[in-house]
């Protein structure tokens, strides 16, 4: 039991970019599950972000990418493609949940979405997270750490830098804090189906 991990045998298939949906694959796979990333041709776009965040970063070498995705494998499959699609339902046939932060209406054209997959694979746990909820008047939209969990939230008003006699500044958010929040939160919803 030295090295005993109790997600061991778990198999989860991401469709995902950026940090939320990732980070909470990332959690799943240090605890054991087999990851793999879907990618498309040119890669996740977090591949080439690490300048973005002033962090050193090479073709082969990205802290920013690699904190998310260290111990996955990945796979560059085209979903655009007939060979792509079957390849994409071969491995979901063989997984144990599916975790994507794709928006609704992609997913629905690739037959990717909840209502696509749960009578082809009834036994897979879906996984979806968005920037602002599956209902409302902004389910549909994208969005990122920065303005769905900081700025719409609330949380940078309470931020801002406030001194008597001047004007108040806002400050920039702690990027990614609210992404791995709620990929955790993901996760555990994950292990409890």
């Amino acid at each position: 039991m030295e090295h005993y991990k109790p997600l061991t045998g778990f198999k989860i298939l991401e469709l995902a970019t950026f940090l939320a949906a990732p980070s909470c694959t990332k959690l799943l796979s240090d605890l054991g599950a087999d990851v793999i990333k879907v990618e498309k041709e040119s890669g996740d776009t977090f591949r080439h972000f690490g300048p973005t965040f002033k962090m050193p970063a090479q073709e082969d070498h990205n802290p920013a990418f690699d904190l998310m995705n260290g111990g996955k494998r990945s796979i560059i499959i085209n979903m655009k493609s007939e060979e792509g699609m079957k390849a994409f339902f071969d491995l979901l046939d063989s997984a144990d949940a599916f975790v994507t932060n794709v928006r609704e209406g992609a997913l629905k054209r690739l037959g990717c979405d909840y209502d696509s997959l749960k009578d082809r694979f009834p036994r897979l746990v879906m996984a979806r997270i968005t920037a602002y909820g599956d209902k409302g008047p902004r389910a549909a939209e994208p969005g990122y750490d920065a303005a769905a969990f900081w700025a719409a939230s609330g949380f940078l008003l309470d931020q801002r830098m406030m001194v008597p006699g001047t004007p108040n500044y806002p400050v920039s958010s702690p990027q990614g804090m609210g992404d791995v929040f709620a990929g955790s939160l993901l996760a555990n919803g994950i292990l409890s189906a």
